[in-house]
């Protein structure tokens, strides 16, 4: 590889299909409407859905929660916890940041323990929304396992 270039892996068009596939599946199981987003490491939306009856403000939120878990490779629930033993003002400062968020939906997609991307759900309770995210990522992980 030449000086000054890298390889980023990120995920294919089926990777996120199917991901996005899977988040829809568990939110149908959970007869909840939500709002998806993946989203690639370097910040770029790979993908969007919004189920019919999902609220409309929910589809910022669940791109928020991609992006911000595709940015920091840090799932959006753990912030509290990564940050309990920091100055209140670092939580209210991170809070300031456009697109950041601090609750449960938005779970970062590794691949061989490298950030690849993000997924971000929203319109059910925050646990529903880690539920439906995880089953995303747990997809991918199954897809990429054989």
């Amino acid at each position: 590889m030449p000086t000054g270039i890298i390889n980023l892996k990120t995920l294919t068009d089926e990777a996120t299909g199917i991901i996005i596939s899977s988040v829809l599946k568990k939110a149908n199981d959970l007869e909840r409407q939500v709002c998806i987003s993946v989203y690639g490491s370097q910040g770029a939306e790979l993908a969007y859905f919004k189920m019919t009856k999902s609220p409309e403000l929910c589809s910022q939120i669940a791109r928020d929660k991609a992006y911000s878990s595709a940015c920091f490779g840090v799932a959006t629930t753990d912030w509290q916890e990564i940050l309990k033993n920091e100055d209140k003002r670092v939580l209210s400062g991170l809070s300031q940041v456009k697109r950041f968020m601090a609750f449960g939906g938005g779970i970062p997609i590794l691949h061989d323990g490298e950030l690849i991307g993000g997924v971000g759900v929203s319109g059910a309770s925050e646990n529903e929304d880690v539920m439906c995210a995880q089953a995303g990522v747990d997809a991918f992980a199954q897809l990429t396992k054989n």
